[in-house]
C-alpha cells in the first residue's frame, strides 16, 4: 500500500482547525444595502468626538464604533492601529460592520473631497505592529475582521501589514491580515497585504466565508503551516485582479484551499511564492475554478505552481510558465486528482525528479487544447520532461508536445503503468536519453494513441520496455508503427507559432499527408486553437478530420477582375 505523504500535510492542518474551535461573539450588524447615511471622517490620531467633518475628525477603531449601516468612513493617508493607545491588546483588530464603507487614500491636509481620493498616491497602512516597533511577537494577532458579515462590509485603499497570527489556539492562529468567519462577504478592493503571517493564512484566513477581492495584492505574507497569502476552508472567495507575490508557506505558498472550497479565480497572477508542496496554489479535497490566470517562477519540491489532493480544479486560459519543483511535477502535481484543463500553456516548467510540468499519480485529468513546450526533467534519472504519469490515466485531446526534455525517460511523456488515452496529439521535437517522445514502462502500461504525430524526436519516437504495449492508430509515426491507417511520411509541420487561438500550435503545410488521415470515425469537434473540425483539406472524399492537433486551413483565391476608372477629358 502507498503512503501519501501529503496526507500528512492534512492531518497537521485538521489538528490545528479543530483545537479550541469556535468563536463566540455577538453578531455584527444585520445586513442590509450599502445606501448613503453619514460621512465620517478620520486622520491618524484625530481626537474628535463626532468624526463629522475633517476638521473634527477620529481614530479609525471609533469611526468603526460608532458606524451605523449607509454610513461611509473616509480614512486620510497615515498609518492606523487597531490598539493606537500603546497598551498593545493583540487581541484588537479593525472589526468591519453590514452596510458600511471604509474608504482609504484620502490626502492627510486640507478637506479633500471623493474626487481627491487616490488610494495608490497616499498610502493608507492599517498596520499589526502595536508593540516594539519591528517585533512582531507583540503585534496584533489579527489586523482586520469580518465576523458575519455580507458583501455590504466595504474595506478599499489600504495597505494591511504586521499582523501576527501566532497564538497557541483559534481564531487568533489563523489570518493575520485579515480573519473572515461565517460571512459570505465581505467586499475588499484595492488593497495590498503584505509581510503578514500566521499559523494558517498568514495575509487571510477564510472560515465559512466567501469575500469579494478586486484588484488585491498578497505579497511577502507567511505562514508555519499551509497558506502564505490566503487559507480557505469550506469557503468560496472570488478573486478578480489579483496578484499573489514572494508569499511562503510548507503547502500553499500563495493559496491553499481546503475542504469542499470552490474559489473563482479571474485574471489572477501568482509570482515567485514558495512552498514544500504547492508553491502557487495547494489543493486538498477542493475544486477551484481558475479563468486567465497566470503562474510564473513559483516552487516547491513537488508542484511548483499547484498541488491538487482529492481535488478536481476546473483551469481554462492558464499559462504555468518557469515554475519549478525539486522532486516531481514542475508546474502541477496531481494525486487522486481529476482535474479539467482548457486552453493551457506549459511553457519552461522544471523538475528535477519526474514531470517537468506535469505528475499525475492516481489520476485521472482531462486535457483539451493544451501546449507544452520547452519542458524539462532535469536529474540523472530525469524522466517526463512535459508529462510523467504513474498509475494514472489522463485523457488528452488537441495537445501539443514540442521542445521537451528528460535526461532518461520520455521527452515528451512518460507512462509508468498507466493508461493515457490520446486523440489529435502531436510529438515534435522532444528528447531523452529513450523515448524522445513517449516512454512506456511496466507491462501493465496501455496507452492508446491515434490520429496523432510522432515526428522529430530524438532519440526515438516511442520507447516502449519488454512486455510494454500500446496501440496507434491512424497517426503518422516516424519510422512507421503497426496499426490501421498509420504512415510514415513527413508531416511537414510548420515552426512552434501563433496560428490563433489560446495557445502555439505547429501548423500543417500545404500537402502534407496527415491532411484528412485521421481516423474517420472519431474526431473531435474543434483542434487545439478552438477551430472547427473536420474540414476537407484535400478535396477528396469530403472533410474528414487531420492528424495531429492542428486541422489544416483551405485558403480560396477568387481572382476579381480590375476595373479601371474612365478619364474623361
Amino acid at each position: 500500500m502507498k503512503i501519501k505523504y501529503a496526507v500528512l500535510i492534512t492531518l497537521i492542518i485538521t489538528a490545528i482547525l479543530f483545537l479550541n474551535s469556535g468563536w463566540t461573539s455577538t453578531s455584527a450588524s444585520s445586513a442590509q444595502s450599502q445606501i448613503q447615511g453619514s460621512i465620517l471622517y478620520v486622520k491618524p490620531a484625530g481626537t474628535g468626538v463626532t468624526c463629522s467633518s475633517w476638521a473634527d475628525p477620529c481614530e479609525l477603531n471609533p469611526a468603526l464604533y460608532w458606524a451605523e449601516p449607509g454610513d461611509q468612513i473616509w480614512v486620510a493617508a497615515g498609518t492606523y492601529k487597531p490598539d493606537p493607545t500603546g497598551e498593545i491588546d493583540r487581541y484588537l483588530s479593525f472589526q468591519l460592520k453590514n452596510g458600511v464603507a471604509v474608504y482609504g487614500g484620502f490626502p492627510d491636509s486640507g478637506d479633500p473631497t471623493w474626487e481627491q481620493r487616490d488610494w495608490e498616491a497616499n498610502e493608507t497602512i492599517l498596520s499589526g505592529d502595536i508593540g516594539i516597533e519591528g517585533d512582531n511577537s507583540d503585534n496584533s494577532y489579527h489586523v482586520v475582521t469580518g465576523r458575519i458579515v455580507d458583501a455590504t462590509a466595504i474595506l478599499d485603499g489600504f495597505t494591511i501589514t504586521a499582523g501576527n497570527a501566532d497564538a497557541g489556539s483559534t481564531p487568533d492562529l489563523l489570518g493575520g491580515g485579515i480573519y473572515n468567519y461565517d460571512s459570505s462577504g465581505p467586499t475588499l478592493s484595492n488593497l495590498i497585504f503584505s509581510n503578514n503571517s500566521a499559523t494558517s493564512g498568514g495575509a487571510m484566513y477564510n472560515w465559512l466565508s466567501s469575500p469579494n477581492l478586486t484588484n488585491v495584492t498578497f505579497s511577502g505574507n507567511s505562514a508555519t503551516v499551509c497558506g502564505g497569502g490566503m487559507f480557505n476552508n469550506q469557503s468560496s472567495p472570488s478573486l478578480t485582479d489579483v496578484t499573489f507575490s514572494g508569499n511562503t508557506a510548507p503547502c500553499g505558498g500563495g493559496i491553499t484551499n481546503y475542504i469542499n472550497s470552490q474559489s473563482t479565480l479571474t485574471n489572477v497572477t501568482f509570482v515567485s511564492n514558495s512552498a514544500f508542496q504547492g508553491g502557487a496554489i495547494y489543493n486538498d479535497n477542493s475544486n477551484p475554478t481558475m479563468t486567465s490566470v497566470t503562474l510564473t517562477g513559483n516552487s516547491a519540491q513537488s508542484g511548483g505552481g499547484m498541488f491538487n489532493l482529492y481535488s478536481n480544479p476546473s483551469l481554462g486560459s492558464v499559462i504555468f510558465s518557469a515554475n519549478s519543483a525539486t522532486i516531481r511535477g514542475g508546474a502541477i502535481y496531481n494525486d487522486d486528482s481529476s482535474p479539467l484543463l482548457t486552453n493551457v500553456t506549459f511553457a519552461g516548467n522544471t523538475a528535477i525528479t519526474s514531470g517537468g510540468a506535469m505528475f499525475n499519480e492516481d489520476s485521472f485529468p482531462v486535457l483539451n487544447n493544451v501546449l507544452f513546450s520547452n519542458n524539462t526533467a532535469t536529474g540523472d534519472f530525469g524522466s517526463g520532461g512535459g508529462m510523467s504519469n504513474s498509475y494514472s490515466s489522463p485523457t488528452l485531446t488537441n495537445v501539443t508536445f514540442s521542445g521537451n526534455s528528460a535526461v532518461y525517460y520520455g521527452g515528451g511523456m512518460v507512462n509508468d503503468d498507466s493508461s493515457p488515452t490520446m486523440t489529435n496529439i502531436t510529438f515534435i521535437g522532444n528528447s531523452a536519453g529513450n523515448g524522445g517522445g513517449m516512454a512506456n514502462l511496466f507491462s501493465s502500461t496501455k496507452p492508446v494513441v491515434t490520429s496523432s504525430i510522432l515526428w522529430g524526436n530524438t532519440p526515438d519516437q516511442i520507447f516502449n520496455q519488454p512486455l510494454s504495449t500500446v496501440t496507434i492508430t491512424y497517426s503518422d509515426i516516424q519510422g512507421g508503427w503497426a496499426g490501421i491507417g498509420n504512415i510514415n511520411a513527413d508531416p511537414l509541420l510548420g515552426p512552434l507559432a501563433d496560428n490563433g487561438g489560446f495557445t502555439l500550435t505547429h501548423a500543417l503545410g500545404a500537402g502534407s499527408p496527415a491532411i484528412d488521415a485521421g481516423d474517420p470515425t472519431n474526431c473531435p469537434a474543434t483542434d487545439q486553437r478552438g477551430f472547427p473540425r473536420p474540414i476537407d483539406g484535400d478535396g477528396v472524399d469530403g472533410p474528414r478530420c487531420d492528424m495531429g492537433a492542428y486541422e489544416y486551413e483551405v485558403v480560396m483565391q477568387i481572382d476579381f477582375p480590375i476595373y479601371l476608372p474612365m478619364i474623361v477629358r
